[in-house]
């Protein structure tokens, strides 16, 4: 499984049709990419990542998300807009990709990279958004301290 990635947590790094990315947008998002159109395209999902502090013992069964006494300050949720693709893509595509992006209302008012990652997490691609020119890559490979929540936008079911 492969997959693009970029960061949505602030509307500044990644916004569609000058909204926030969320799940409100799916329609809006579907209609306007056409997902089918990229054959390589498998879903698109909004992916939450919270720190887990280390000194707290985390329960993986209970909902953070939901709980109004849960402790905010202390840890921060990520959001990225992943899309799975079913198999690897050329250079050219991604370029492709990025601009059709660009072209259909998704917006950068900072400087936001935009990956491509093999199935080992590996950084294939690393490109500006704003710009569309290549990044230099960084593998990182830390002990992963994070719960993981995502919602679904599309999903090709064939």
């Amino acid at each position: 499984m492969y997959k693009i990635r970029i960061n949505c947590t602030f509307k500044n790094e990644l916004s569609f049709n000058n909204n926030k990315i969320n799940k409100n947008l799916y329609n809006d998002i579907n209609t306007k990419l056409s997902p089918y159109n990229f054959d390589y395209i498998k879903a698109i999902i909004i992916l939450y990542k919270t720190k887990i502090n280390s000194d707290h013992n985390y329960d993986y069964n209970y909902d953070y998300n939901y709980d109004y006494n849960y402790d905010y300050y202390n840890n921060f949720t990520h959001k990225t807009l992943e899309f799975i693709c079913k198999e690897d893509i050329t250079k050219k595509q991604f370029v492709e990709f990025i601009q059709k992006m660009k072209d259909i209302g998704f917006y950068s008012k900072n400087s936001c990279p935009i990956q491509f990652i093999d199935y080992t997490n590996n950084i294939i691609f690393n490109y500006d958004f704003n710009k569309i020119y290549q990044l230099d890559i960084k593998q990182y490979k830390k002990k992963n301290k994070y719960y993981y929540k995502q919602e679904y936008l599309y999903k090709y079911y064939r």
